[in-house]
């Protein structure tokens, strides 16, 4: 009879579903960074994007790295360079798996993606030839500086 009774507790369980899950509408927090570059070999703009989860739970699956990003000028807002995301661009996560291409995102977990902006914008425009107001350096008479210029940065990018 024992064997009965407990049969029956599983057969008859209840009913109730589980409350909706809350899925809040915003799940990463986002942070561009850019740094100028000027070396011997390079003369560039590099863009950091950072993306950290803030959900509280693991996001994991495919990693997809789709999406736009937009430097532009304040100043004059046609030079514009617009670029697409792309797993080249990835330079850090600390759960990715090349082989099989998974991301897992652990709450609090960051990515990062770089891009280096060579100052050609969507129009083939070279900024520091036709745009940059440049003069010579006093502390070094070789050197070439330009008036600090403001850029807006604008990303779309999707993950999984």
């Amino acid at each position: 009879m024992k064997y009965i009774s407990i049969l029956l507790i599983f057969l008859y369980g209840c009913d109730e579903s589980l409350p909706p899950k809350d899925i809040p509408q915003k799940l990463f927090e986002g942070k561009i960074s850019p740094e100028y570059i000027l070396t011997g070999q390079e003369n560039v703009l590099r863009v950091r994007f950072i993306l950290k989860n803030i959900f509280d739970e693991t996001l994991e699956g495919k990693l997809l790295l789709d999406g736009m990003f937009e430097i532009q000028s304040i100043k004059n807002p046609d030079l514009k360079k617009s670029e697409k995301f792309n797993l080249s661009q990835l330079t850090y996560a600390k759960n990715y798996n090349p082989i099989t291409n998974q991301l897992r995102l652990d709450p609090g977990d960051s990515i990062s993606i770089l891009y280096s902006w060579n100052f050609l914008s969507n129009d083939s425009i070279d900024l520091t030839k036709e745009f940059f107001d440049l003069q010579t350096d006093p502390a070094c008479t070789v050197r070439m500086v330009a008036r600090e210029e403001t850029f807006r940065f604008n990303a779309d990018i999707q993950i999984f």
